[in-house]
């Protein structure tokens, strides 16, 4: 899959599983590289930096406009930590009636209801950065993803469609604002200047996935 923005590659992704996960691995070229202040963790790390993401609904029979039970969008980022990193990942779901979680993003203008925001149990995660940016001035990584099928709802999955999106988010230089944010099936993004617009789960723009036997 290939992730564009204004017509030119920002990303691909590739996705294998097997019986017990779903793999992602990214491989990104973008400037300022990976870099995110966290300034608003756990709730809004789409706000403050680079990320890459992934949206899944498990219930599809193609693009919609309700948000579905199980319907989440699980965002990874490697989040400034003094003179180092740390990785962080969290799972964004809309419609989980055993959510453990619950959270409301606000805003003066508007609010979204989450029954859960939480890390996604059994998710590990590595990236991997180049040590020098290229002559075009673009910082090249990659982000590998292992993710239970059963923390996505799918056991079983073979033979099945699932809704899916992914997107990169680009950072500004200090790396503490997202400038853009490329989609595979959706609609790119700018600045974030309304959090609950931006948390807000889109699955009328998601693409599908089908899981090969």
């Amino acid at each position: 899959m290939l992730v564009l923005l204004d017509g030119e590659r920002v990303a691909g992704l590739r996705a294998m599983y097997d019986s017990q996960y779903l793999y992602l691995g990214y491989s990104v070229q973008a400037p300022n590289g990976p870099i995110n202040s966290g300034s608003e963790l756990p709730l809004s790390p789409f706000v403050s930096g680079a990320y890459v993401d992934f949206h899944l609904g498990p219930d599809w029979n193609g693009p919609r406009e309700e948000v579905r039970e199980g319907d989440v969008r699980i965002i990874l980022a490697r989040i400034t930590e003094g003179a180092g990193f740390k990785d962080f990942q969290q799972g964004f779901w809309q419609k989980r009636p055993d959510g453990a979680n619950p959270q409301t993003i606000t805003s003066p203008a508007a609010q979204v209801k989450f029954d859960e925001i939480s890390p996604v149990p059994g998710l590990t995660m590595a990236y991997r950065v180049s040590d020098k940016p290229q002559k075009s001035g673009l910082v090249s990584y990659q982000v590998e993803v292992a993710v239970p099928l059963v923390s996505l709802g799918l056991a079983n999955p073979a033979g099945k469609i699932v809704g899916f999106d992914a997107s990169v988010a680009v950072a500004n230089s200090p790396g503490d604002r997202r400038e853009r944010a490329a989609h595979w099936a959706g609609l790119s993004e700018a600045v974030v200047v309304d959090r609950p617009g931006s948390a807000r789960l889109l699955p009328s723009t998601w693409g599908t996935l089908k899981f090969i036997p």
